[in-house]
């Protein structure tokens, strides 16, 4: 058997450009040869197939070069991927990035030269896009065909939009120069960083658009902090110029100690203990301890016990945490204005913990989720295994409450605890589903109909304590099935059918079962009045409101009306009714356009005194009318007051507040002026326990009520007493306490100083 020789032949491909091409082969027959090609500096070296060689000389035939010649060029003309980035008019783009992608990920990015130009090495097979994101341009993508060419391509970009904002001090009330900000454009992904110039001036080019509800704008400079809206609300920028207020961080350093000495290594973060503030404080993105904080709010303490945290949100109530070793200090929750550094040294000692277990109802461990609240505001989320078993460190020295809380919607009542205590967390029996079919007017099923239960009745939740709104949707039969319900809420169940119809039931418990929702077209109201007003309007069925709509000068359209006999009110944000009718028909599907009348409305003025006959100032004035707003106000100097805007009719005057007591004026009409005097001589004294133990509950809240309203709430002692002066008169009692069901009783106070004694025992919510 013949065998082939290798052969290598080098090639000179263009000016200075070298192509190395080699021909080997080694075995009994000729076989098909691999031909590599390096073509040009930076290029990867390819093999495709070659003729084989004929016997003989194959590098003197004639023939072989030429054919080697096509291979190689062949190679070279499939070898990497370049192109430019031009503009609109088709001048050079440079700066920015090109990234390949295929299948959807992206496999490859390359810079974008100063002339435009790009360059991917790799010579990709099959149907691949090319993204261009210039520094100053808007992002321009291109696809390209398995067939499609890969040289010389170009990407047309369009020129970006800029966005620009004045950066301004909160507290100095001037622009802030040398802030750093990001801009990201989530549907496109483009990414802008910007620094604000001397005049506070911060300009962002080369975006996609300048819509500020779909840009992310977020600092990129740990020393500032967005400060929020007037309102509480986000930060939005409008387009084009805005200002955006910020606020300098709070640095926190000091020496933590233990005995009387320094500890290294200790673990320190920042606990933010209230996020009501204007600040925009960090999201928590770690776990240290069982607990959930702001990876950059943490540090350690080093050789000499020293800390530093710079970053700190100011004006919110934060605590410095330390743990080392079984040791444990906390810095009680302190606030800051902003640019100040607060030195605060911690002592370790002891770590205080709270242990636990949950089960269930026949007192089987249970999964869980414990959530703690000290002050009825929640400051630690945790999660508890199958086991049962929990342990919460780092607790404050006074009492804090634990409810638990399974993934079925099981829930135990709120547990009183302190440090070193131990609790058991008893969740309450599995509640059943809410079951139900849909149905259109035609009694056919709803196929696909959107079910929601919204709460109407629950117990009351720590602040901070999250809760979700169930939604499922429909089998083919139109049957719905809800279940992980809480126990001792109430819901009310709303379907929305695909074709837009909809209805919603009565209040209904865990449990119901075969409820049927026959799902209608809602109707349209289109209110009009003689003048523009800035109010709403507003419909009730019931006294319960339905639907609402702005008005558009003087007209407001509101959609989705339920069917039925409405009352529509033109309501000012004031929430007085200044407008109203009091019966509207309204027809699935139909439109009705409904004309207010102008509501009669006059101002109560008067004069309140105490029992000397001197005036009171700054005194609460309430009026008390079941289905009527509130209106308030507050007695002047002189003790003087208006109630504006009153409909016509007699209502009850409350006045006063739980130190003074409180004083109501009976049948009172609008119109003449009245004079109270306040000199409250009836006392209520109001004790709240446990019907489990007979123990007194210091945390209940008690509203006394007259009239369908309340007239105020009285928050009860350590040993469960509230207690308050009232005129005479006949009164509804409500005490509430987290983890117990409410209960209610009715009194009458008399005059003279004669004591009415209220003993309410609340029964435990499971």
């Amino acid at each position: 058997m013949r065998r082939w020789p290798a052969v290598g032949l080098l090639l000179f491909c263009g000016a200075g450009a070298g192509a190395i091409l080699s021909i080997g082969a080694t075995g009994a027959a000729p076989p098909p040869h691999r031909v590599v090609a390096v073509a040009g500096a930076g290029s990867v070296a390819r093999a495709v197939d070659a003729l084989p060689p004929v016997p003989g000389d194959v590098v003197s035939r004639p023939h072989a070069p030429a054919r080697r010649h096509e291979a190689t060029r062949a190679v070279s003309a499939r070898t990497g991927i370049d192109g430019h980035v031009v503009g609109e008019d088709g001048s050079a783009i440079g700066g920015g990035s090109v990234a390949l992608v295929r299948g959807g990920r992206r496999d490859a990015v390359a810079p974008i030269a100063g002339d435009g130009s790009f360059r991917f090495d790799d010579d990709v097979a099959g149907a691949i896009e090319l993204v261009a994101r210039p520094a100053t341009h808007a992002p321009a993508r291109i696809a390209l065909g398995p067939t499609a060419s890969r040289r010389g391509i170009r990407i047309r970009v369009r020129r970006g939009v800029a966005l620009a904002m004045t950066i301004v001090d909160a507290v100095r009330e001037r622009p802030q120069p040398g802030v750093a900000f990001v801009v990201t454009d989530p549907e496109s992904g483009v990414v802008r960083r910007a620094t604000s110039d001397d005049a506070g001036r911060l300009r962002v080019v080369g975006l996609p658009h300048a819509d500020a509800d779909r840009l992310r704008v977020e600092l990129d400079d740990e020393a500032w902090f967005v400060w929020r809206d007037a309102d509480g609300g986000s930060v939005r920028l409008a387009d084009g110029a805005a200002e955006l207020h910020v606020v300098r961080a709070v640095s926190l350093e000091g020496v933590v100690t233990a005995a009387g000495r320094p500890v290294a290594g200790a673990r320190v973060h920042v606990r933010v203990v209230d996020r009501s503030a204007r600040v925009v404080v960090p999201a928590t993105d770690a776990v240290i301890d069982g607990e959930s904080v702001a990876a950059a709010l943490c540090t350690e303490t080093d050789r000499a016990g020293r800390y530093r945290l710079v970053g700190v949100p100011p004006f919110t109530a934060v605590s410095v945490v330390v743990r080392a070793d079984g040791l444990c200090g906390v810095a009680r929750a302190l606030r800051c204005r902003p640019g100040v550094t607060r030195v605060v040294d911690v002592t370790l000692a002891e770590d205080r913990a709270i242990a636990g277990r949950v089960v269930a109802a026949d007192g089987a461990p249970c999964a869980a989720v414990v959530w703690v609240a000290d002050r009825a505001r929640v400051v630690r989320r945790i999660d508890v295994d199958r086991h049962g078993r929990f342990s919460v460190a780092s607790m404050p020295r006074g009492p804090v409450r634990l409810r638990a809380v399974a993934a079925d919607g099981r829930d135990s009542s709120a547990v009183r605890a302190r440090v070193g205590g131990r609790v058991v967390l008893r969740l309450g029996p599995p509640v059943g589903p809410i079951r139900g079919v849909v149905v259109d007017a035609h009694g056919q099923p709803c196929v696909a109909a959107r079910v929601e239960l919204v709460p109407c009745a629950m117990p009351r939740l720590f602040d901070g304590e999250p809760f979700t709104t169930p939604t499922v949707v429909c089998d083919e039969r139109g049957r719905f099935a809800v279940d992980r319900l809480r126990g001792g809420w109430r819901y009310r169940v709303r379907a929305t059918a695909v074709d837009g119809a909809s209805v919603e039931s009565n209040p209904c418990a865990p449990g119901a079962e075969s409820l049927r929702l026959v799902a209608v077209h809602t109707g349209r109201i289109v209110v009009r009045l003689d003048a523009p007003v800035d109010a709403e309007a507003v419909i009730r069925r019931g006294g319960r409101i339905v639907a609402r709509a702005d008005f558009d000068a003087a007209v407001a359209t509101v959609e989705a009306v339920p069917a039925g006999r409405l009352r529509v009110e033109a309501v000012g944000r004031d929430g007085i009714v200044f407008a109203h009718r009091a019966s509207v028909d309204v027809l699935p599907a139909a439109t009705v356009d409904v004309t207010l009348d102008p509501a009669a409305t006059r101002d109560l003025p008067g004069l309140a005194v105490d029992g000397s006959g001197r005036p009171l100032a700054g005194v609460p004035v309430t009026t008390l009318l079941s289905g009527d707003v509130p209106r308030r106000t507050t007695t002047g100097d002189d003790g003087r007051f208006v109630l504006r805007a009153l409909p016509a009719g007699p209502r009850d005057v409350a006045f006063g507040d739980p130190a003074r007591g409180f004083t109501i004026a009976r049948a009172v009409r609008p119109g003449p002026a009245i004079r109270i005097v306040h000199a409250p001589r009836g006392r209520v004294e109001v004790r709240v326990h446990s019907d489990r133990d007979g123990r007194p509950i210091g945390h209940a809240v008690v509203a006394f009520m007259t009239a369908g309203r309340a007239v105020g709430r009285v928050a009860c002692d350590p040993n469960g007493l509230a207690a308050w002066r009232v005129s005479p008169g006949r009164y509804a009692i409500v005490a509430t306490a987290d983890g117990h069901r409410p209960a209610a009783a009715r009194l009458v106070v008399g005059s003279w100083g004669r004591v009415a004694h209220v003993a309410l025992r609340l029964a435990p919510a499971h």
